[in-house]
Order: C-alpha cells, then sequence, then structure tokens
C-alpha cells in the first residue's frame, strides 16, 4: 500500500470494531489488575465457537487433529446462540458479524493490551495497516486461512509465542518496537516478512516453516534469535540489515535454498564479549552453509568469524598482527586481487631500490637488469634467480642491502603466492555432494 493510500484511509477506534467487540463480548481485563483467566476463556470460548461456523468439516477435523479443544469447535446451540445475540446486543447494540466473511482488523487502532491467546481465526483475517499501541497477546492463536498483517505495527510487546499459521501469513511492511516472539510458532504455508522492521529483541526460537519464507529487506535492529528452528522450503534474507548483533542459528535446520546476497551484517565488534556473541553465531552459520554444501555463503561466514576473534587478541599481540595480515593481504583468502596488487607492489619496490644501490663500479643497476632481479626474487622457484646470483659481475658487485631486499622480497613472493593459489582455490573449489 502507497503513502498515500495509507493517509487517506481512515483509522477507526477498536471499540467501533464489531470484530473487537466480539473478542471481548464478556468484557476487557482492567489495565493493572491480575489476570481474570475466567474471563479470558469464556470470551475466547464464546469467538472460538461462534467462528467454528465457517469451518468445513475437514477443516475441523485437520483442527481436531491437530490438539484444537473439540469444546470449543462445537456450534452454538440454539438457546446458546439466542444468548450469543444478547450478550453481544448488550456489549455495543445490533448484529455480530457473521463469521463466513473473514476477520477484519484492518486499519483499527488497538490503543491498550488485546488479549486472542488461544483464539481461533477463519475463514481469515485482515488485519493490514492495523496499530497495536499495547501489548498484542496472539500466543497459541490458530489461522485457519491467509493471515494478513501487512503494514501492521506493534508499538508494545508482541506475542506469537506457539501460534499456528495453517495458511499464507504476511508481515510484510510491519513494525515491530519492542520485543517480539514468535516462539515455537508454526509456518505451514508462505511466510513473508518482506521489509519488516523489528527494532528490539525477536525470537522466532523452535519456529518451523513450512513453506517459503521471505526477509527481503527486512530490518533487525537488535537480537535476533532462530535458535533450533527449522526451514522446509526456500528461505530468503535478500537485503536484509542486521544492524547491531548477528541473528542466533544454534541448533537450526535451513534450508539448501536458504539466499544471503545483499545482507548487510553488524560492524566489527567493539568488545570482547561482543566477539564471543559474534564468534558463536559466524560460527552456526559456517557450519550450517558447510552441511548444506554453499561454499561462497560458508566461506563468508568463515571471514566474519576470523574478524570477530580478532577482537580476543591483545591489540598488536602476534595472533592480533597474524590476523589482521591475513585480511589486509587477501580478505581471509577470499580475494585474488589482493596478492596480484601486493605482488605488484613487491615488484616495484624490488625495482626502485636496486635502481638507486650503487654496484660495484659505483653505479646503479641498470632498469632492466632490476627489473630481471626483481621478478626473480619473487618467483624464486624458476631458474632465472640461479642464473642470476651465478654471473660473475652480480656476485661480485651484489650490496648487502640488495641482497637483504631480495631476502624480503623471496620471502613475501611465496606467502603472497600461496595466498592467491588459495584464494583462487576458494573461488573456483567445487565439491561433491557427500
Amino acid at each position: 500500500m502507497s503513502d498515500t493510500d495509507k493517509s487517506e484511509t481512515r483509522i477507526r477506534r477498536a471499540d467501533d470494531n464489531l470484530w473487537f467487540c466480539l473478542a471481548t463480548l464478556y468484557g476487557e481485563e482492567e489495565a493493572g489488575s491480575p489476570v481474570n483467566y475466567e474471563l479470558r476463556d469464556k470470551n475466547r470460548s464464546a469467538w472460538n465457537r461462534w467462528i467454528a461456523g465457517a469451518l468445513g468439516d475437514l477443516q475441523r477435523a485437520e483442527l481436531l487433529a491437530k490438539g484444537f479443544p473439540e469444546s470449543e469447535l462445537k456450534p452454538l446451540s440454539p438457546d446458546e446462540k439466542s444468548a450469543f445475540y444478547s450478550a453481544f446486543a448488550a456489549r455495543i447494540g445490533g448484529l455480530p458479524p457473521e463469521p463466513e466473511h473473514g476477520v477484519d482488523f484492518s486499519h483499527t487502532h488497538f490503543n491498550r493490551k488485546v488479549v486472542f491467546d488461544g483464539f481461533l481465526f477463519a475463514p481469515f483475517l485482515k488485519a493490514r495497516s492495523a496499530r497495536f499501541s499495547g501489548d498484542a497477546d496472539f500466543a497459541e492463536a490458530t489461522f485457519v486461512g491467509k493471515a494478513d498483517f501487512e503494514d501492521a505495527t506493534f508499538s508494545d510487546f508482541a506475542d506469537f509465542d506457539g501460534a499456528t499459521f495453517f495458511d499464507f501469513a504476511d508481515f510484510s511492511g510491519a513494525t515491530f518496537s519492542t520485543s517480539t516472539i514468535f516462539e515455537s510458532t508454526t509456518f505451514s504455508d508462505n511466510a513473508y516478512f518482506v521489509g519488516a522492521t523489528f527494532a528490539n529483541y525477536v525470537s522466532f526460537s523452535a519456529a518451523t516453516f513450512s513453506g517459503q519464507t521471505t526477509f527481503c529487506e527486512a530490518t533487525f535492529s537488535y537480537r535476533v534469535s532462530f535458535i533450533d528452528a527449522k526451514w522446509a522450503a526456500i528461505t530468503t534474507f535478500e537485503n536484509a540489515d542486521f544492524k547491531e548483533f548477528v541473528p542466533d542459528f544454534r541448533g537450526a535446520t535451513m534450508h539448501e535454498a536458504t539466499e544471503w546476497h545483499g545482507v548487510s551484517w553488524p560492524k566489527p565488534p567493539r568488545s570482547k564479549v561482543d566477539a564471543q556473541t559474534q564468534i558463536y553465531a559466524y560460527e552456526r552459520l559456517r557450519l550450517e552453509m558447510e552441511r548444506l554444501k554453499k561454499h561462497d555463503d560458508e566461506q563468508t561466514f568463515f571471514r566474519k568469524e576470523l574478524r570477530a576473534r580478532r577482537r580476543l587478541f591483545p591489540i598488536l599481540s602476534a595472533n592480533w598482527l597474524l590476523n589482521a595480515i591475513y585480511q589486509a593481504l587477501s580478505d581471509y583468502g577470499n580475494s585474488f586481487s589482493r596478492p596480484l596488487l601486493w605482488l605488484g607492489g613487491v615488484f616495484a619496490a624490488g625495482i626502485a631500490i636496486f635502481t638507486q644501490v650503487p654496484l660495484c663500479a659505483g653505479q646503479p643497476m641498470p632498469f632492466k637488469l632490476a627489473a630481471r632481479l626483481s621478478f626473480a626474487n619473487i618467483f624464486i622457484f624458476l631458474n632465472d634467480k640461479r642464473e642470476l646470483i651465478a654471473r660473475p659481475d652480480m656476485t661480485a658487485c651484489l650490496s648487502d642491502t640488495t641482497a637483504a631486499v631480495s631476502a624480503a622480497q623471496s620471502v613475501s613472493g611465496v606467502v603472497l603466492l600461496f595466498l592467491l593459489i588459495l584464494a583462487l582455490r576458494n573461488r573456483f573449489r567445487m565439491r561433491g555432494s557427500s
């Protein structure tokens, strides 16, 4: 929906929404008071039995097989229906909305805590551009048809713990301003979080994604947990932005078609605590990509893991220096252009030094000879170096400076050539399916 469409759509109060009045048929819990479980159960049972009237026999059987309470799927008897109509008339007046039309919370402002714990939503739920200013409790809720939360705003705690989505779940463009829980949630069909914004902690721990899952261009401003989550179909995090923390996928099982292109990852850690957290997260991602034979992604997470490990070492210590040099020379074995550039620099530096250092006759080394010697020093395994050193004029005239530079070039050449070969191997290596 465009910004213009949003501005032209009037946001209605929760008390003006017939479906919300139906969800709170017997009243709302008072803010700051202890939980009134009797009232919750009474509201939920009335709602579920009314909504169950829109279910077909197959849907009812499937819900029962999933453990949904049979007592809350039983159609209202004539006497119960009469009492239901009377209760609704007392609540707001008029007749309750028919369940066959689908639940409609779209463009509604819920300015206090709402409790839909264990509620049944059928044949679909529309909550597009809904605003939840208080806690939004959808824990253990069951969504039989499509659940449309596109562009919804959750300004306070949002709880979908243990919820079940039998059909398409769309949270595209939704904004979650505080902690959000999707733990143990089941997504039986496609789940879209395209462009969603999570401003605080969000947990998908132990969630199950059976359909395609899309987090394209989603923004995660704080910690996000996918611990023990399971994906059974294509999953994409294309252009997602993890601003402060690396997502935690420990124990998660990803689908082989998991896409990471364009993802923005957090900056290198500033403290040892942050470093250790990043190491665990990247390590898990690397191992999962290795299992899936996604070599490029495995290398990406390996490099990020190594960069995070550097923060654990004292600055300028041997381990710190080796780590920094490895990154600078080859981007941790990923870049073949860096070793080539460094080789070019070593080659040019050798020529510059050799043409300035006098020979035994007091004259600088000719450019052609300097270039040949510099090349031979780098590629020491070639016969050219032996031939040059064996020449009488070179043996007698090489200064200590020339010898020292030659030795440094030979060591640098071996290291840089090794890193070049390593980068090429990592870039083009093909792994078997086993």
